[in-house]
């Protein structure tokens, strides 16, 4: 198969991306599916990226913890962190495309991506030196490692596997009709939009552009009233939609 077949069929296999996310749609998937796609022919596993994923995470998270801002040091961390979050998109396609997911691969993927971008934000948001703003990213990663901690629980106990279509997560809709007919609900909904579509694109590649500019208080500033808003809602989402999950009964 050619690497463009490659590309397709990993493609196809792997699940909708929210178009909200714009620079993960059009940009991290893009060229997540095209490396995952040159090394699908090859003895390369997901397993193999994912190693090396996790190597490149802690030589970018010591460079950019010892490195002041905009020195060579830090630019490289931060490039090497960009590399390492691409290379999260290529495993799980090719796991996908290989058919060689697995439950428990699932759960660790997610936790050990939160691991790495919690200590991420707190090395970045150490390099400010603000109270204000390390108040800030603590009631962020305490929000964040809940639903990580929900999602979990969903994965394990949860009997059919239906419920991953519909798992909420940060970037997930809120359903229309769940909102017709209601002032309010729709006032939710538009708000709801606009915070995903904002939050959704806080990604490296803006978060690198405002260093630049030396404006990485306003970015976080930002990213931490965008994303924890968007947590609370999504959690209360994803337990309402996924409650029979705690019931003792067998729902098979």
């Amino acid at each position: 198969m050619s690497i463009f077949d490659n590309f397709e069929k990993i493609k196809n296999s792997t699940k909708p991306e929210n178009r909200l996310n714009l620079i993960v749609y059009y940009f991290y998937r893009p060229i997540g599916f095209l490396f995952a796609s040159i090394v699908y022919n090859t003895k390369i596993l997901p397993n193999h990226l994912t190693i090396f994923k996790y190597l490149l995470s802690i030589i970018s998270l010591y460079l950019i913890g010892v490195s002041e801002l905009n020195s060579i040091n830090f630019s490289t961390g931060f490039i090497l962190y960009f590399i390492s979050d691409i290379l999260d998109y290529a495993d799980g396609s090719l796991a996908r495309a290989k058919k060689l997911t697995s439950k428990f691969g699932r759960i660790l993927d997610t936790a050990s991506d939160h691991f790495f971008s919690s200590i991420f934000i707190f090395l970045i948001t150490l390099k400010l030196q603000s109270e204000f703003h390390l108040y800030l990213m603590i009631i962020f990663l305490s929000l964040s490692w809940t639903q990580v901690y929900i999602n979990t629980l969903l994965k394990l106990f949860k009997k059919n596997d239906n419920y991953r279509n519909q798992e909420q997560n940060f970037n997930t809709p809120i359903k229309k009709e769940r909102y017709q007919n209601n002032f309010l609900k729709e006032v939710i909904k538009k708000v709801h939009f606009f915070n995903d579509l904002i939050s959704n694109n806080l990604s490296l590649v803006i978060l690198f552009i405002f260093i630049l500019l030396d404006n990485l208080l306003i970015y976080l500033l930002f990213f931490f009233i965008c994303k924890s808003f968007s947590i609370i809602l999504n959690s209360i989402l994803i337990i309402k939609n996924n409650i029979t999950f705690l019931n003792t009964e067998d729902n098979d």
